[in-house]
């Protein structure tokens, strides 16, 4: 952080502003089999098209959850990438708009062999919403289980297993 700010400061005369973020961390999903070559080489890329400068790289292959229902491990495999977010020429912090951050995505997905999502698609939910729709469906089901469980504790279910043992005796009775 001392070197961007001095550097700021060096090439247009003026200091870093108070709220600029000229370090930036970005998560990235890769695949088991993903390298730190392979995310090497995605640094380079992401250099030479957008100056941004990776310089620090870390995998994370041992985070996940297991599934509620099928009790399997769900693998959450990713990368944390730390950024310059410098312009070399000005000192001040790269400005990015939308199109660029795109960029960003496509590089990615190219760089690591990964199968790019599609523009302004509704197929991801941001974090909280993902949380709402788990947290709706659980609320879903614990509805449906205390409607079973009320059913099994009434009167009407326990005549209607009455009912059916009456049946199988009779059954059997008559054999």
């Amino acid at each position: 952080m001392q070197k961007i700010e001095s550097y700021c400061k060096e090439k247009s005369g003026r200091k870093l502003q108070k709220n600029a973020m000229p370090i930036r961390e970005a998560v990235v999903v890769i695949k088991e089999d993903t390298t730190m070559q392979d995310l090497h080489h995605l640094s380079k890329r992401l250099e030479e098209e957008l100056q941004i400068r990776i310089f620090q790289i870390a995998i994370h292959k041992d985070e996940g959850h297991f599934d509620k229902e099928s009790k399997e491990w769900k693998p959450n495999y990713h990368a944390h990438l730390v950024a310059d977010w410098q312009d070399l020429q000005t000192g001040k912090t790269l400005k990015h708009q939308s199109f660029h951050y795109s960029k960003m995505q496509d590089i990615t997905a190219e760089c690591l062999g990964m199968e790019r999502g599609i523009a302004g698609s509704k197929g991801r939910l941001e974090a909280i919403e993902f949380k709402i729709q788990k947290r709706t469906g659980a609320l879903a089901l614990d509805e449906k289980i205390n409607r079973v469980k009320s059913e099994l504790r009434s009167k009407k279910f326990e005549d209607l297993i009455v009912e059916a043992a009456r049946k199988t005796l009779k059954k059997v009775v008559s054999r």
